[in-house]
């Protein structure tokens, strides 16, 4: 018996070996013309960025008949859902989705497969064409070139959504590798994108805004740029004694362009070539001076992209967005709950939900990466994300918190196409310096949310419309009825040159009146009217004790409402209302001591005939003073008339 290693060895060298060995020798032995005319591969790789309802178009010269056409077309960024299609002639992109999702829609009537129906209407419009034949969502085919000439490759988001984000396209020629998705470039150029076709050869974008004294100065940011392009920017004066500069800057502070306006004192204009340098440039409109003197005013600003006409003022909008704008985001805001209302701090503490909308296309991702169609993150997820420096969102501040805010449920929902949803539900204590009690308790008061933005307005827009807001059904506080709220958006200082946004959502409420009915407005008429009907008693003597004891009621109920009244600096009609009674039981007390003296006297009569008008005079003396109480502390406006009438104030 042969040892067990030899027996490998030769059974390995008749699998392997021989037959290797002889495909060699049958390949030497081809003619040599066979050997030459075998296709070349060719492989070349593409990358680019897809905005929504944009194509990008594709030149392919000089397709040889029988060469094997291959394209491969995958999602990097964003939600985009690539698509491929092959034309020898263009199409129109302003029709062309239009048409497509017609004939789509017509089959889908008719009851085909949505899928199946775009595949037959790409099939049956174009020489080759997929939307979902790659890896995922990515898109792929072969064609077999039928006749020698000049192709249009179109590369998009697929027909039947809005989608957009980066894309790798691998094109080849006689190589069934790119169908992988994995072809390394052989270095050779097969496709060339046309620019002009594709909308993106150049691109003007006009602003306007408005320079003070307080705010000389306005930001913009660009959108990136590709390679070899050239920004123009031209600034004039609309309104005003304006005097305009422009300054731009890279993503270092480095100031590239700084425009003088010695010769033309109303307009300033730059250009510079970006070569490869392609984000965070930053354009400055500034404010400069005449005589030492800051000038302000409105101004008008273009940016274009490769657009010389730019610099004479030019500005017809075309193309893709230069300027990166203002997120605008929606918030609104819901109270839940009161916990309760400090008159004396001027503060109340309520919960509130907080919710947010807006959308960052940055954060557009493609459902294959989590086999999902949104993604949440709360808690530690909300913390990881937040903290991650690529990630911006309208982080946000309450201008009138006194002390901490108690976070129970906050987190962030992100959909595929950047569309983002923040919710938080909070506890805090809130400033009220709109206080006014001067009214109290028939007082209405304003309760206000300030939810300020942190980032200026050249980043997030604020936009509060009242049917995102509202209030609870029930709010748990018992003193205060709440009757409507309104929402608002104001402009405030920020740290930067651009100011931010507020968001104010803000609510009246009044008291529940039974309370002070029933415990000091009832006892006190019932205190008025004991001491009305002692005029009714002959024997002064009697009137002096009822009276006193009358008095010393008051006092004594005086004391027991004081803890629920505010303690303010100024005097309210509830204030007022119970000095005066104070006042009025103590003059009728010193009234019945008066004519007990002139009964003492001798001056009975006297006594008398003054005593007879007391019926009268008691009541009507209450009557002016309520009056006089409930024009000036409920009525403040028809006061101030009153005074304006007979020239005093």
């Amino acid at each position: 018996m042969m040892p067990f290693n030899i027996l490998t060895k030769r059974r390995v060298f008749r699998v392997l070996v021989l037959p290797a060995l002889l495909m060699l020798g049958a390949w030497f032995s081809l003619p040599a013309n066979a050997q030459e005319d075998a296709p070349q591969q060719q492989v070349q790789i593409l990358s680019g960025r897809i905005e929504e309802r944009e194509i990008m178009f594709y030149r392919v010269p000089d397709l040889q008949e029988g060469d094997l056409f291959s394209a491969y077309m995958e999602n990097e960024s964003g939600n985009l859902d690539p698509a491929l299609l092959l034309n020898v002639s263009d199409i129109d992109p302003d029709t062309f989705r239009e048409q497509l999702r017609a004939e789509i829609d017509e089959l889908v009537a008719a009851g085909t497969d949505p899928s199946e129906a775009l595949g037959q209407v790409l099939r049956a419009n174009f020489l080759a064409a997929d939307d979902n034949s790659g890896q995922d969502s990515a898109a792929a085919f072969e064609f077999t070139v039928p006749e020698t000439g000049d192709y249009l490759l179109l590369a998009l988001g697929t027909p039947v959504n809005d989608t957009f984000g980066d894309f790798q396209l691998i094109v080849g020629i006689n190589a069934p590798q790119v169908m992988t998705g994995r072809a390394q470039s052989t270095g050779d150029e097969i496709a060339f994108l046309d620019k002009e076709q594709s909308g993106i050869a150049t691109a003007v974008e006009e602003v306007t805004g408005t320079l003070t004294a307080e705010k000389p100065v306005r930001e913009y940011t660009l959108n990136d740029l590709t390679s070899n392009d050239t920004i123009y920017a031209y600034v004039e004066t609309t309104a005003g004694n304006l005097i305009p500069s422009l300054r731009l800057e890279d993503y270092s502070g480095r100031v590239l362009r700084d425009t003088s306006t010695a010769d033309r004192p109303n307009s300033a204009s730059f250009q510079f070539f970006a070569g490869d340098l392609l984000d965070n440039y930053q354009i400055t409109v500034s404010a400069c001076c005449a005589g030492g003197e800051q000038t302000t005013g409105d101004y008008r600003l273009v940016v274009g992209i490769n657009e010389p006409s730019v610099l004479e003022g030019q500005s017809i909008p075309t193309g893709r967005q230069v300027l990166i704008t203002a997120i605008p985001v929606e918030i609104g805001a819901v109270l839940q709950q009161i916990t309760g209302v400090d008159q004396q701090a001027e503060n109340y503490g309520g919960v509130y939900l907080l919710t947010m909308s807006w959308t960052d296309p940055r954060q557009a991702f493609s459902p294959d990466d989590c086999r999902c169609q949104f993604l949440t993150y709360t808690d530690s997820g909300f913390t990881s994300l937040t903290s991650d420096e690529g990630f911006i969102w309208p982080e946000f501040t309450l201008f009138n918190q006194q002390n901490q805010r108690w976070v129970q449920n906050r987190g962030i929902i992100i959909e595929t196409n950047g569309e983002m949803t923040y919710f938080e539900r909070f506890t805090t204590t809130l400033q009220a310096p709109d206080f006014d009690f001067r009214a109290f308790p028939f007082d209405t008061q304003q309760f206000f949310l300030h939810v300020d933005s942190l980032y200026p307005e050249n980043f997030f827009v604020l936009n509060g419309p009242e049917e995102l807001s509202a209030l609870g059904d029930q709010l748990g506080e018992e003193e205060w009825a709440v009757t409507e709220y309104t929402t608002e958006i104001s402009s405030v200082e920020s740290i930067g040159d651009n100011p931010s946004d507020r968001f104010s959502f803000g609510f009246q409420a009044h008291r529940h009146l039974n309370f002070y009915i029933m415990r000091i407005f009832l006892p006190t008429i019932l205190i008025i009217i004991v001491s009305y009907f002692t005029f009714f008693l002959q024997n002064y003597s009697k009137r002096i004790d009822v009276t006193s004891a009358n008095l010393l009621v008051f006092v004594a109920f005086n004391f027991t409402i004081s803890d629920n009244l505010p303690r303010l600096g100024y005097l309210t009609f509830l204030d007022a209302m119970l000095a005066g009674v104070f006042v009025i039981t103590a003059m009728v007390v010193a009234f019945n001591v008066y004519l007990r003296r002139l009964e003492m006297t001798g001056q009975e009569e006297r006594a008398k005939r003054i005593d007879a008008y007391t019926l009268w005079v008691y009541p009507v003396a209450y009557l002016i003073g309520g009056a006089i109480l409930t024009i000036y502390f409920l009525l403040p406006e028809y006061w101030d008339s009153i005074l304006g009438r007979i020239g005093i104030g």
